[in-house]
């Protein structure tokens, strides 16, 4: 079955098996373009050691929804706990004062918010890419810090 791209698409693809940051965007993009060169699913999965199920499934879902289709799709999972409204007031009350995971958990349930666990405050400053750290101390940045304060 042959398997042709746009010169569009061929770009595309190439930028995407280079560049993109999920190893399985790459790899979709690397089969779209072994087989557009002309070889067959069995050798596209030899290739690239995957299965020719998978070859074919990539070929498929290009086919009807191009380049959305080279994302994983939504896995399901249980529902947030915290709404979007709640998450937003962790990460205010992260950026108005520099508390511990502890100190924001006890500022959100004080000002209304659900209990919850602390695992999931740091989840959710995690995945809001607001982290606040300090620069790593060295061994011997720490010593000279206590020499300089006469207790070493």
């Amino acid at each position: 079955m042959e398997f042709f791209l746009t010169q569009e698409d061929f770009v595309e693809l190439c930028r995407l098996k280079k560049y993109d940051s999920s190893a399985r965007v790459r790899e979709r993009a690397s089969t779209l373009l072994l087989l557009h060169s002309g070889r067959t699913c069995e050798d596209v999965a030899d290739i690239l050691m995957i299965n020719p199920r998978t070859v074919g499934t990539t070929r498929r879902d290009w086919k009807k929804d191009k380049f959305n289709s080279l994302p994983d799709k939504p896995r399901c999972g249980a529902p947030s706990i915290l709404s979007d409204e709640e998450k937003e007031k962790i990460l205010e009350i992260a950026k108005s004062s520099p508390l511990t995971a502890d100190g924001i958990l006890e500022e959100f349930v004080k000002g209304g918010g659900q209990q919850v666990g602390i695992h999931i405050i740091r989840s959710t400053l995690k995945k809001s890419v607001y982290l606040q750290t300090r620069p790593p101390v060295t061994q011997g940045e720490a010593l000279r810090g206590r020499l300089r304060k006469g207790e070493g």
